[in-house]
């Protein structure tokens, strides 16, 4: 009797509860536990929404830098492009600067062989025989003669205008024709630039040693010991590209050439 009275109290009270609820809903105690619990936990999750946002925020914050960095490397690199291709420019301008003052400084030079004709007869415009010219024996009349000038001119010109194969001829038979030219060391370091334009390094490499040897005290010679560097580095021959441009460097101290070389070993220290 007692233990069913108890259950009706039990009972009685679960209904009692379960009808105040929805007031409990809205007016809790600020001291109930459970209350205070769920406060806690809604505190947590906004703690933890926050930390989330933060870490968002600082991982956009982290990916923009690294762009920034990225971004900097890049106008950093493109502003050397632009110095280097710059002083190219002007050194090539100087060059024709410097070629075309030669020209009229030379004018009529020193004739050296026939346009056309045979090294032999390049000493003297006259046969060999009896010193009498063919003309007059009923022979062909001589052909004109050029100058060392034009005939390393005329080879300039079809490297300029982006005919290799034939300038490297042209710049081959000037060596052969005009060996006392002052233009000899220029020819050497321009058939060795146009081997280098063909991508043939091996070529360019011995050429531009043809200046370095033979014509050390040349205003070529900086230059053509810069480009044997570039040609080693892109041949892959790391370590002699290295040592060249550091051989350049120490050569040729506050030179554009040895400020070029610098520039490539710092390249070269970048990529490890």
């Amino acid at each position: 009797m007692l233990r069913g009275s108890l259950r009706l109290l039990v009972g009685l009270s679960v209904i009692a509860v379960v009808a105040l609820l929805p007031a409990c809903a809205t007016q809790v105690p600020p001291d109930d536990p459970v209350y205070q619990r769920i406060g806690e936990l809604q505190h947590q999750v906004d703690q933890l929404q926050r930390l989330v946002k933060g870490q968002q925020f600082m991982g956009v914050v982290s990916d923009q830098q690294q762009l920034q960095r990225e971004l900097s490397a890049l106008r950093g690199q493109i502003q050397t492009l632009q110095h280097e291709f710059q002083q190219s420019r002007q050194r090539q301008q100087a060059i024709n600067r410097n070629f075309d003052q030669r020209l009229a400084q030379l004018g009529g030079g020193s004739p050296a062989v026939f346009q056309g004709g045979s090294t032999g007869a390049a000493a003297g415009g006259t046969a060999a025989s009896g010193g009498q010219d063919n003309s007059a024996q009923g022979g062909a009349a001589p052909t004109r003669k050029v100058s060392d000038s034009t005939a390393y001119r005329a080879a300039f010109d079809k490297l300029r205008a982006g005919n290799n194969g034939a300038a490297v001829v042209a710049f081959q038979a000037f060596i052969q024709n005009y060996p006392n030219s002052s233009l000899v060391p220029n020819a050497w370091y321009w058939m060795a630039e146009t081997h280098y334009v063909n991508g043939e390094y091996k070529k360019a490499i011995d050429n531009f040693r043809e200046v370095l040897s033979d014509y050390p005290n040349s205003a070529k010679a900086p230059d053509a010991y810069l480009k044997i560097g570039y040609a080693q580095y892109a041949l892959g021959e790391y370590d002699q590209a290295r040592d060249t441009f550091k051989a350049v460097i120490r050569k040729y101290p506050g030179t554009t050439p040895a400020d070029l070389a610098q520039r490539r070993l710092q390249k070269m220290g970048a990529q490890g």
